[in-house]
């Protein structure tokens, strides 16, 4: 009995550690895998954020550029230097020069000028003696005609003078008018002889002026076609040539049509030959207009090309496209500066050619009238000598002829007043515009701020070499400023002008900012592009010009094809046998076949016909497997 009740228990305990072992198996077995999912209709984007070091710049600079060749003394600037709108912060002085002016300048462009100076200062002064010499003695004139005016009417009044008073009367109005005719005559052929000599004077310095108008415009076309290579028969060989223009292909041949135009004009300038000062003149206008026509399609040409190994971008060494776009732009200077060289000769030529033609023509009228005046006085004489009139016909000649006498007087005392005048005016406006032209020569010798600012950038020392477009130093203003970064394709793609950002700095305080520029083309190098970024509200403790900080920007990625999805990267699998992505439905995993659109990035965009309610595992997919009972956590 005993044996089969210890029978019985045994059987029964075996029965109840089944039991016990199979609830543990039915607990574990309730442990489910959790994934978080996201439904189809909140993968129609996703949002990212990137950050980027900027550099802290002014949004207004200004650059300080060489207008001449030369070497650089007086230079007392550093960075960080305050400096007015105006200021001179050191010369340019000539090199190798053989002596030096006052100012420590020394250019036979100056020495010209000078002698420009010199010889409208003496034209000038010339012009006022006589100005002022001709009003001392119309002065004198008047007053005696007056006089004549007067004492005819005391004759008219007094008709008891005497036929002899009369015919002294008569005979002084006739020697008058014989003086003022010889006179007339005088001051005429005189004229003519001042006008030929001023003529002459004009037409030599017209000649040189044009001259050294076509010197600079040829030395322009040659050393264009040295850097561009632009001639079609002895074109130089240059390393860079394809990289011209290629931005625009069209401004390449625009450039060559523009250096075959200079050129012709320049041979044009060469046969000459002693066709006249005139048509030189013009000759040279013409080569002028086609060389800065030359000299702006180069900068275009420039403008529009890219660097190289052959032309990198920048370099301290050698050649490069930012200096070949400097050099075009000293060259379109250059050129201006020939052009109003020529233009000026041509306005000195036409100035003298009508004043002298103007002065002439008043005087040959005077001196007609004065040869009426003295037939008129004549015929008065022998009118009274033979007796034909009586005396108060005589004495009423007289007060006409001396009313007519005082009236051609004023007339003849003006027309020469008005002319002379005209003279003096002419002389001042060659005089100053000589002065303006020297001074914008000694202008170019000075490197002057064009703004108010600090000095960020210092790129010359004392006694170095300069060249003419030469960056030499850059001002900037601290009250507006801006950062710059340099982002990647991929992110360029989601920023837009205007977009929303933040600035972060060393410190970690957050400041709002916008996206205000973005540029067109990547840097050459880092294959990035220029973004620039500008504080909603500026403050200069915190924005140091040169200082480094973080600035973010948050946006939004949509699928191009609005019915797609789009989804990280982690969440889809691809492989040989095809990309799939795992779902959740009714508490279990499904594998769902899906297409690739395109990976970019972090993110990719899928082509799916899953309804917009269905749950996607985003996180935990590649821990599970089709069928598995999961657990969504949020």
């Amino acid at each position: 009995m005993k044996k089969n009740i210890v029978i019985i228990l045994i059987f029964l305990a075996i029965i109840l550690t089944g039991c016990g072992s199979r609830v543990a198996q039915n607990s574990r077995q309730k442990t489910l895998t959790e994934v978080k999912t996201q439904k189809v209709s909140a993968s129609k984007s996703v949002k990212q954020t990137v950050e980027y070091p900027a550099i802290v710049s002014s949004e207004q600079e200004a650059k300080i550029v060489a207008k001449t060749s030369g070497t650089a003394k007086g230079v007392r600037f550093n960075v960080g230097d305050r400096v007015k709108m105006g200021q001179e912060i050191f010369r340019i002085d000539d090199i190798n020069s053989g002596t030096n002016s006052n100012s420590g300048f020394n250019a036979s462009q100056i020495k010209q000028a000078s002698i420009g100076v010199q010889q409208a200062a003496a034209a000038f002064s010339l012009a006022q003696k006589n100005y002022d010499n001709l009003l001392l003695s119309s002065q004198r004139d008047l007053a005696q005609a007056e006089i004549g005016k007067e004492q005819s009417g005391t004759g008219k009044s007094n008709l008891n003078l005497t036929t002899s008073e009369s015919l002294k009367s008569a005979q002084l109005a006739f020697d008058s008018a014989r003086i003022a005719r010889e006179l007339a005559k005088q001051n005429l052929d005189s004229r003519k002889i001042i006008s030929g000599q001023s003529e002459t004077d004009i037409d030599s310095n017209a000649d040189t002026a044009a001259d050294s108008a076509a010197a600079t415009c040829g030395t322009i076309i040659s050393s264009i076609n040295n850097i561009a290579s632009l001639s079609q028969d002895n074109a130089p060989a240059i390393g860079y040539k394809n990289e011209l223009g290629v931005l625009n292909l069209d401004t390449l041949t625009k450039a060559k049509s523009a250096y075959f135009e200079a050129s012709l004009a320049y041979n044009n300038y060469l046969s000459l030959g002693s066709s006249g000062t005139s048509k030189k003149v013009e000759t040279v206008i013409a080569l002028a207009q086609k060389t800065k026509k030359l000299a702006d399609a180069v900068k275009i040409l420039f403008d529009n090309s890219i660097s190289s190994f052959a032309l990198p971008q920048s370099s301290s060494l050698g050649l490069s496209l930012t200096g070949l776009q400097l050099t075009a732009s000293g060259f379109q200077a250059q050129s201006s500066g020939a052009l109003s060289q020529a233009n000026g000769a041509k306005q000195a030529l036409t100035n003298t050619k009508l004043g002298n033609d103007a002065t002439l023509d008043s005087l040959q009228k005077a001196y007609e009238l004065s040869l009426k005046q003295e037939a008129s006085a004549k015929q008065n004489l022998e009118n009274l000598k033979a007796g034909n009139k009586s005396q108060l016909d005589n004495a009423g000649f007289g007060v006409d002829s001396a009313t007519n006498q005082f009236e051609s007087t004023k007339i003849r005392i003006d027309s020469q007043l008005s002319v002379s005048r005209s003279q003096l005016d002419i002389a001042r406006l060659s005089y100053n515009n000589a002065l303006v032209s020297l001074q914008s020569l000694y202008d170019i010798h000075k490197a002057v701020s064009p703004i108010d600012g600090i000095v960020t950038r210092k790129n010359v020392d004392e006694g170095d070499t300069v060249s003419p477009g030469q960056v030499l130093a850059t001002v900037s203003q601290s009250d507006k400023v801006k950062l710059e970064l340099y982002a990647n394709q991929e992110d360029l793609t989601f920023l837009r002008l205007g977009q929303a950002a933040s600035i972060k700095d060393n410190n970690g305080k957050l400041y709002d900012a916008v996206v205000s520029s973005i540029t067109p083309s990547a840097d050459s190098v880092t294959k990035r592009f220029l973004v620039e970024v500008k504080p909603k509200i500026n403050n200069p403790k915190v924005f140091a010009i040169g200082t480094i900080m973080t600035v973010s920007a948050t946006y939004e990625k949509k699928p191009d094809n609005k019915k797609d999805i789009i989804l990280p990267l982690t969440a889809v699998e691809i492989g040989q046998n095809g990309n799939f992505i795992m779902t959740v439905e009714n508490g279990k995993v499904k594998k769902v076949s899906i297409e690739v659109v395109k990976v970019q990035g972090e993110t990719i965009e899928l082509k799916t016909d899953l309804k917009p309610d269905a749950e996607i595992i985003v996180d935990g997919n590649k821990i599970v497997e089709e069928g598995e009972e999961v657990k969504i956590i949020k």
